[in-house]
């Protein structure tokens, strides 16, 4: 039976082999599949006497990780580093949250060795760029040494998140100020760290959008320099002035054409950066982008491509300017736009490509717009007698009906085609949650005596989770919707705890919070995965003239 001494007498052993670095590599990824089996198993020796000996053990491995770097031997150190993670994870996430570390001298030696593996691990970034910043390195071994750069850069992110008190911020400027002196190849590796930290950060820097403005300026003539820069500014929240800013640098990167008002040179890495800005939620700049490719295209297939992305950029543009603004034309016009979109996606399909993915996310934001325009509408209504007050309650119960069957419509069970893409899986159960809280309360908002409904499984976590909706100790990473949605319900699940209002202040209330968090909803940039602008294999490439 394998047991807590198995794991020590191994980690004990191949901390004692000696030879060649690729048999030592193998030794260390066999134990780290063992350990992450029996992860029961490392828990038991945290809290047995046996601790000792995993100290011991996890010493003697920084040792060979630190003489691995210095020696450049990177595969050794990139296994020897993902064991020391895998460990520290493990430990880490079992500890007692109320303990002090002091209680428990394994987890503040855990702290102590993650802090130290980050700065072996920054060492061999260092000496990894700077050997391809000033030419040391052969060139048949850059790919290596880039391969080795991506797996190192990887396994500090991933330390840094063990860490709550890690300031990203700081790690951030420092890894952005490396991206400004590195290679286009270094440049590329260093762009998904960045783009990792930023995610962690509590909020975007101040100084970045500024900053990348300016250097845009300078990175003129170094293509993938530029590309990588945009990519990084449009993490950041997209507002008019920074749109225009973007525009204008684009028009001297693709020597625009005021005349014919098009791109001239460049036209294919700023299509990429418009498949970018609508991945991030930048749908003016992608609107404007799209518009003037379209005038460069030499197929059939691709005009369908770029008409479905201009018309979806265009709808999702006037969405948010046209909160509070409801009219029944303002609705249809946005809605025809969906429509072309799905019209061109279907054209695209008659030619041969699949577009079920595409066309399942703009089916489903189309309808839960209209519906959510349908219940501000509703919420709109004058209610000045029992009449006005029952027809409005009527009605809502009739938006939480759509919402209903809108969720089990689009549901991960209804999905179009068989989808193993975790990120597409992870969008569609955010809308979903989004779909159902909004039922929640149009339901709620429309309750009465005689009217009883049960709460979908879904959203029962929310209302079971403690936290505190506080900007301040949340990251980036997390949906913004996901947010707005969990307030809501939270919200909502109150009404009923609410007292010493009058019925009509109570009303009234209620309307209040369904506004606010419905306008949010809508406020909140389409949130579209990468595969949605996937164009490889099945999905169209446009053909732009040779002259771009």
């Amino acid at each position: 039976m394998f047991d807590e001494t198995h794991i020590l007498r191994l980690l004990f052993v191949i901390n004692s082999t000696k030879g060649k670095p690729e048999l030592q590599s193998k030794a260390f990824q066999c134990t780290q599949n063992l350990v992450s089996t029996h992860q029961h198993l490392i828990v038991r020796i945290i809290d047995s006497p046996s601790a000792d000996n995993l100290i011991a053990s996890i010493g003697d491995c920084q040792a060979i990780l630190h003489d691995a770097i210095n020696e450049r031997k990177y595969t050794v150190a990139i296994s020897c580093a993902k064991l020391l993670y895998t460990i520290s994870h493990i430990a880490l996430a079992s500890r007692d949250r109320n303990a002090m570390d002091i209680d428990v001298p394994i987890i503040s030696r855990l702290h102590q060795t993650v802090n130290e593996v980050i700065d072996a691990l920054s060492t061999g970034i260092n000496n990894l760029i700077k050997s391809t910043r000033f030419g040391s390195t052969p060139k048949l071994l850059c790919g290596t040494y880039n391969a080795k750069l991506k797996e190192l850069l990887k396994m500090k992110a991933r330390y840094c998140t063990l860490l709550n008190e890690w300031d990203f911020e700081a790690s951030f400027k420092e890894a952005y100020q490396t991206l400004l002196l590195a290679n286009d190849e270094v440049a590329a590796i260093l762009l998904p760290y960045l783009t990792f930290l930023l995610q962690q950060c509590r909020q975007v820097p101040s100084w970045l959008a500024e900053s990348v403005t300016d250097k845009l300026k300078e990175g003129m003539n170094k293509s993938s320099m530029f590309i990588n820069l945009v990519k990084l500014l449009l993490h950041t929240s997209s507002t008019e002035e920074l749109t225009a800013k973007v525009i204008s640098l684009l028009h001297v990167y693709g020597s625009w054409d005021d005349t014919n008002e098009m791109f001239t040179s460049n036209c294919w890495n700023i299509y990429l950066i418009s498949l970018e800005a609508g991945r991030r939620g930048w749908f003016a700049l992608m609107q404007a982008i799209v518009r003037s490719l379209f005038k460069k295209v030499q197929s059939e297939e691709s005009a369908y491509w770029l008409r479905a992305l201009g018309s979806l950029a265009y709808a999702e543009t006037q969405v948010p300017n046209n909160i509070g603004t409801v009219t029944a034309n303002i609705v249809d016009s946005v809605t025809k736009h969906y429509v072309m979109t799905l019209e061109a996606l279907k054209a695209l399909n008659g030619l041969g490509k699949e577009t079920s993915v595409q066309l399942y996310f703009v089916e489903m934001r189309m309808e839960m717009n209209v519906i959510i325009q349908l219940a501000l509408s509703t919420l709109n209504m004058d209610t000045n007698d029992d009449t006005a007050l029952i027809r409005q309650s009527r009605w809502m119960q009739e938006c939480a009906d759509r919402f209903r069957n809108l969720a089990i419509r689009f549901n991960l069970s209804e999905q179009p085609v068989e989808v193993d893409d975790k990120e597409i899986l992870h969008v569609l159960a955010t809308y979903n949650t989004c779909i159902l809280a909004c039922e929640y309360a149009a339901r709620s908002f429309a309750a009465s005596n005689n009217l009883f409904f049960c709460v979908n499984p879904t959203l029962i976590p929310i209302l079971m989770d403690d936290r505190v909706d506080d900007d301040s100790t949340s990251n980036l990473r997390e949906s913004n919707l996901m947010k707005i949605c969990r307030k809501f319900v939270k919200t909502v699940a109150e009404w009923e705890k609410v007292s010493g209002l009058e019925s009509n202040q109570r009303h009234e209330q209620r309307s209040q919070h369904m506004k606010t968090a419905l306008e949010a909803i809508l406020r909140t940039p389409f949130i579209l995965p990468k595969a949605f602008f996937k164009c490889s294999g099945r999905m169209p490439i446009p053909k732009l003239k040779h002259t771009c």
